[in-house]
């Protein structure tokens, strides 16, 4: 089965598009198997490190970067994805985010 990481923003995150990320996993469940984040309340910032890059980057098929909010994380996340791993990469936002 394809493995999909599905990347984006958490810390200044609204609940709104948590929820948005969170159906859009969803669906992709339906078909594939999806990743799941650690989560910054799960972990201290080096176990989010760890599991997103080592473990999610580095075994998903597909990583699909949701860019519609700034994040640090999310722009290592890419790099390390296409320039480490050559992984194929889809980065997507909506029209009107910064």
């Amino acid at each position: 089965m394809l493995k999909i990481y599905v990347g984006c923003a958490l810390l200044h995150a609204s609940p709104e598009f948590r929820e948005m990320i969170g159906e859009l996993k969803r669906r992709l469940r339906e078909r594939y198997e999806v990743f799941e984040f650690l989560g910054l309340e799960k972990g201290t910032a080096r176990d989010v490190y760890e599991w997103d890059i080592n473990k999610c980057v580095a075994d998903c098929d597909i990583f699909v970067a949701i860019c519609d909010l700034v994040s640090t994380g999310l722009g290592y996340e890419l790099a390390t994805a296409i320039e480490k791993w050559g992984k194929p990469t889809l980065a997507l936002a909506h029209k009107d985010s910064k």
